[in-house]
């Protein structure tokens, strides 16, 4: 049987585009479409996520520019009715790989980061070659999903999409699950236990982009008025320094650097402040699942996502990005 949807992605290791599109797919198969996920490496927290409804293929490449051929040998032997990847470089891959196959499945591919922003982060070669190859086979798709008016905009003025062709959809939140997940057994229990100060907390990768020395050196200014703790969820390189830069502030005490955790919510649902101190967000879920679990949001006023997703202040606070005192103020 012909796939309705496959979904093209590196892997479903733990980060918002996966938890994203595991979940799009799971909704998809619920309501009765056949789905194939098909993955360059087949590994990931969120495999574990997938119904067992859905065929997970593995082209098993060590690197996702070497699943060229073997998603066209896919979309060739299956016929998908359509394909949707996620992540430029993934999208690069599906837009070549469907065009070499000639297949003729609706092709649409999801725009989940500015590439104004990524451009000005990211010097090195490949991606560089990556915004290039975008600017050429964008235009190629049937539809182009956009998770922010910003990323709209950005992709029809400097990257050759048609206004027709580019369409906002926010992420989606699954309410009835985060209602029943944020409510179960986690490590915030503990924490909970042991501490009656007020909780702050941060999520994401621990990268240049999200900023979470801002948020640090921001909540060691409220430390001194508050008794309070703050918590970091993710993983990434810059743990060290971050892990130094709290202990020259004379907060590391009062820091939890938690690592990565399958279920959030209950860590959003427990603290009083949630932070989101990124230079730049191609949306920002993490603030809608906060919201989600009745948590204050303070968040940068960063290209793309936080305005229209806090109502340009509404639903939360909006901060100049990397300013620290402003942050602080936000916070207290």
């Amino acid at each position: 049987m012909k796939p309705d949807l496959t979904i093209f992605l590196g892997s479903l290791e733990g980060g918002g585009v996966e938890r994203v599109m595991s979940n799009i797919a799971n909704k998809f198969s619920e309501n009765d479409y056949t789905v194939d996920v098909v993955l360059v490496s087949k590994s990931g927290i969120y495999l574990n996520n997938l119904s067992s409804k859905i065929r997970v293929i593995n082209l098993n490449r060590g690197r996702s520019i070497f699943s060229i051929f073997a998603l066209a040998r896919y979309l060739r032997k299956n016929k998908p009715k359509a394909l949707l990847s996620a992540i430029d470089y993934i999208n690069v891959i599906a837009i070549v790989a469907h065009t070499i196959s000639l297949s003729k499945a609706k092709l649409v591919v999801s725009a989940r980061a500015d590439p104004a922003s990524n451009k000005k982060n990211m010097n090195f070669g490949p991606q560089k070659i990556v915004f290039l190859l975008m600017k050429i086979l964008y235009p190629l798709v049937d539809k182009i999903i956009c998770i922010s008016n910003g990323i709209k905009k950005e992709l029809i003025s400097n990257y050759n999409v048609s206004p027709s062709k580019a369409i906002v959809i926010f992420n989606p939140i699954d309410i009835e699950q985060v209602n029943f997940d944020k409510k179960l057994p986690s490590a915030m229990d503990e924490l909970c236990r042991d501490y009656s100060g007020m909780f702050i907390i941060g999520s994401g990768r621990l990268v240049h982009q999200k900023d979470f020395s801002t948020l640090i050196r921001a909540f060691s200014l409220v430390r001194e008025q508050k008794n309070c703790k703050l918590i970091i969820l993710g993983e990434g390189v810059l743990l060290d320094s971050l892990s130094s830069l709290a202990s020259e502030l004379n907060i590391l005490n009062d820091v939890e650097f938690v690592g990565f955790v399958d279920n959030p919510y209950p860590f959003y649902y427990h603290s009083d402040v949630f932070v989101l101190s990124s230079i730049f967000e191609g949306f920002g879920n993490v603030l809608i699942e906060a919201i989600a679990c009745n948590c204050k949001i303070v968040s940068t006023d960063c290209p793309y996502g936080p305005s229209d997703i806090l109502e340009n202040g509404k639903w939360g606070a909006l901060t100049e990005v990397s300013n620290v005192e402003t942050m602080a103020d936000a916070i207290l």
